[in-house]
């Protein structure tokens, strides 16, 4: 996946992201993801790897464990799909 915000982001951010299917363990499906960007994105608004992540899903429900080294922040995320 791939974005540039060209509107209402005075600096322009872009954003790249990947992912990598790894498999299932026990019928959950599992992915890693790897995503960069510069701007909003980023601690000094220079590129660099700002998204490291695990994915899992199970059904209807979904988690994503979300590392941003650059801000030295994380994010844990649950749902369920209707």
């Amino acid at each position: 996946m791939a974005a540039f915000n060209f509107y209402g982001d005075s600096e322009d951010s872009f954003w790249i992201e990947a992912s990598y299917d790894v498999g299932e363990i026990d019928e959950t499906a599992v992915s890693l993801t790897v995503g960069a960007g510069n701007g909003a994105y980023t601690s000094d608004t220079d590129p660099m790897v700002a998204s490291i992540g695990v994915n899992v899903s199970n059904d209807d429900y979904f988690a994503s464990y979300i590392l941003n080294p650059d801000k030295e922040t994380s994010f844990l995320v649950v749902g369920k799909s209707f």
